[in-house]
């Protein structure tokens, strides 16, 4: 019975998130995004949110994958607060994550808050390397107790460094470390904690 219900559950994830495609894809969207590690690969699909009524925002669906079946779906909305009159760009938001884990066993919601900076690298004076836009960045988004589906259950998700250079004005490389952590009591469910690399396609 267990067993049967965990499947439905995360077809129902698997649902939500190419609904989310379905629902906020059009040509000319924006950007997809593949990153892989170890133990874990992700897919997310990020566009305006203009289709909503909403020009200053940017929403974001993700489907993340570990090795161990879990799964997370997730989708983020973001504002931005600093964009175009500095080289550092800043964003707040909030994203909710729906997780079919595979260990521990369980099933779980949840609404997070948090924020995403990144700054392009000055580096217009140095020959060749200027050829490429390169940029660091970092995020965070905490979803505490009172925001999630469970008892004595937090998200904790956070990119701590990223690095991503402009390969063509359509395809960028990207190499960072995350860490994905859900904390319970008594125990801790960390989906995250590595290396990853990946690139993102502009459209």
């Amino acid at each position: 019975m267990r067993i049967t219900r965990r499947l439905q559950f995360k077809r129902v994830i698997l649902l939500c998130f190419w609904f989310c495609l379905l629902t906020t894809y059009q040509a000319h969207g924006d950007d997809i995004e593949v990153a892989f590690s170890n133990e874990v690969a992700e897919l997310t699909y990020a566009r305006d949110a203009a289709l909503f009524g909403l020009k200053q925002q940017k929403l974001a669906a993700g489907l993340l994958m570990t090795e161990d079946n879990s799964i997370v779906v997730q989708a983020t909305l973001f504002n931005e607060v600093l964009r175009g009159k500095s080289p550092v760009e800043i964003d707040i938001g909030a994203r909710f994550y729906l997780a079919g884990l595979t260990e521990p066993d369980d099933d779980i919601m949840a609404l997070a808050f948090g924020a995403r900076g990144r700054f392009k690298l000055p580096l217009d004076q140095f020959p060749v390397i200027n050829r490429f836009a390169l940029y660091v960045s970092s995020s965070i988004f905490f979803a505490p107790e009172i925001t999630t589906s469970g008892t004595d259950i937090n998200i904790t998700d956070i990119d701590y460094v990223r690095g991503e250079i402009e390969l063509t004005p359509t395809i960028n490389g990207f190499v960072g470390v995350r860490k994905l952590d859900i904390d319970r009591d008594p125990g801790k469910g960390e989906i995250v904690n590595e290396l990853y690399v990946g690139a993102r396609f502009k459209f």
